[in-house]
């Protein structure tokens, strides 16, 4: 199988795909779910948290490994996600380039960091 997780901040997950198939729910960053099929740039996923089935454009996401997907997916690791700016001067002007970071914090089944 293929896993993937999502890599921008919000994605449509689609009923059909196509970018004007009805939006049946939307993704976050840092989403992880499981590749079925693959059709012309799309993939029908389904999520690991809920289940939920649907198509994602594949440009918004990223392969996983096999490891990674098992860690990322247990119910005890809380994933949290956060974007920043960071700003590069170039020539007379600012440039500002989007950067994100994945975090993912396992916690035991009392609440407590493992």
């Amino acid at each position: 199988m293929n896993f993937r997780a999502i890599n921008q901040s919000l994605v449509a997950l689609r009923a059909e795909p196509f970018d004007r198939s009805e939006m049946v729910n939307q993704l976050l960053f840092g989403e992880v779910f499981e590749v079925f099929e693959e059709y012309k740039g799309w993939l029908r996923v389904r999520l690991s948290h809920d289940s939920y089935e649907g198509w994602v454009d594949q440009k918004a996401s990223i392969e996983l490994t096999n490891e990674q997907w098992e860690w990322m997916s247990l119910p005890e690791v809380v994933t949290v996600a956060t974007r920043f700016f960071s700003a590069k001067k170039q020539s007379r002007r600012l440039s500002h380039k989007a950067l994100s970071w994945l975090v993912v914090i396992p916690f035991q089944s009392n609440g407590r960091l493992f």
